[in-house]
């Protein structure tokens, strides 16, 4: 039986070592590592071991008659401190390249996990809770607190004045100054697509744990700069969680860059390899931090942080520019930026408020079924969807995950994709 010792040394872990053995035995001959694990997650379709049941969540969030552990077929308790053990990678062909690589795959904890959660976010999409911070109330992290170093509009730009104008006249084309207009206008008429950048609900927590000064810096490392540093290709909730892995092996002290397949789950997304380490080299160990050598980055944590006079322009918005453009070209973005923030000016309205309305438009009309949802919301589900799974109160979910970086947050998010799909 070519069943590598590892992969079955975690299935006895998981199922016992007398039922695996069984399995392999009538098995018989040649079985590969997957059949292993369907024929026995198949004979065990309940969770493996006896497990204590963690306390249902009754504080803060309705529904609470849902969340009770002995829902979930694994170890609710040790998977509110620890994320679901990965399995072996699987070698496959790239299409592409035809080249060879190891690929992720789930273990029957983190399948089990996904099940839950799925459901979890099914419960929440009919709204089946009461969110943690109130939406209604969001307002902005006042940026006097923070002093931002930089600015991409006189940094971001080309030195020779000519080059400045070539840029200024494409980023001034007269289709791409309707296709803005329009996506904004679209987007107003969307509710929740304002303000997306309010999260002075969350800073408030970090600065209740920490007292003021250390809770700042606390929420623009934890928060702001991880989310700027691994937004490459992520939706926002992919963000959110890796941002959050990030934290975690940080302040434990240990390798934030590892293989993706030995990211744990739901950890992942397009470019998660990429995202690591631009979270490493931005917030690891020795780090420098953000820096407008990097102004989508930057802007998109100042924006965080509460400057609105900035413009976070990402994929998204330079397609607004021009279908086929990806971001700005070359060292252009300062001056995309500030035909953005002159078009806002004409709206009556900052840089930042401006995008985030023309993102929402812009998302809609690709993806009719849409609903914008500020960022303070898609918190709001991590946190409960964490409770759900875990059984801890959201109180715990907010000051472990969140805000001390202890705990893992739990939210939807993507799978680790083959090297030749990644990219920044």
């Amino acid at each position: 039986m070519s069943v590598a010792r590892r992969f079955l040394r975690q299935l006895y872990k998981d199922y016992g070592e007398p039922l695996v053995d069984e399995i392999v035995e009538a098995l018989g001959g040649e079985a590969d590592e997957q059949t292993v694990r369907r024929a026995v997650a198949a004979a065990a379709p309940t969770k493996p071991k006896a497990e204590p049941n963690a306390p249902a969540i009754v504080r803060r969030v309705s529904g609470a008659n849902r969340r009770a552990a002995d829902r979930a077929p694994f170890d609710a308790r040790e998977l509110a401190v620890r994320y679901p053990r990965t399995a072996p990678p699987i070698a496959q062909i790239d299409k592409k390249s035809g080249r060879e690589f190891m690929a992720k795959q789930l273990s029957p904890e983190a399948e089990a996990l996904s099940v839950a959660r799925r459901r979890a976010q099914s419960e929440i999409d009919t709204g089946d809770y009461t969110p943690y911070f109130d939406p209604s109330q969001r307002f902005y992290a006042d940026p006097s607190q923070y002093n931002l170093q930089g600015n991409t509009l006189q940094e971001a730009i080309p030195k020779k004045p000519e080059t400045y104008a070539k840029y200024e006249a494409m980023a001034s084309e007269p289709s791409s100054l309707r296709r803005l207009a329009e996506a904004y206008n679209l987007g107003s008429q969307l509710p929740g697509a304002e303000d997306w950048y309010a999260m002075g609900q969350l800073e408030k927590s970090f600065v209740d744990q920490y007292g003021p000064e250390m809770g700042r810096l606390m929420f623009k490392e934890r928060f702001a700069d991880a989310m700027a540093a691994t937004t490459g290709g992520a939706d926002p909730t992919s963000n959110l969680m890796m941002a959050q892995f990030g934290n975690i092996r940080k302040a434990a002290g240990q390798d934030i860059t590892i293989p993706t397949y030995d990211l744990p789950f739901p950890i992942g997304g397009r470019y998660a390899a990429g995202n690591i380490a631009q979270y490493d080299k931005m917030l690891g160990s020795g780090a420098q931090g953000l820096t407008v050598a990097n102004p989508k980055r930057f802007n998109f944590s100042a924006n965080f942080l509460g400057d609105t006079k900035r413009a976070t322009i990402d994929e998204q918005m330079s397609g607004l520019f021009d279908p086929n453009l990806a971001q700005p070209p070359g060292p252009s973005y300062g001056v995309f930026e500030q035909v953005l923030g002159d078009l806002a000016s004409k709206y009556g309205v900052d840089p930042a408020n401006f995008q985030d309305v023309a993102w929402a438009g812009a998302k809609i009309k690709k993806t009719p079924k849409y609903r914008p949802k500020p960022m303070i919301e898609i918190v709001n589900e991590a946190i409960e969807r964490t409770a759900r799974l875990t059984g801890q109160d959201p109180d715990d979910v907010v000051q472990a995950a969140i805000v001390k970086a202890e705990r893992p947050l739990y939210a939807e998010g993507g799978l680790v994709v083959p090297p030749a799909e990644r990219g920044r």
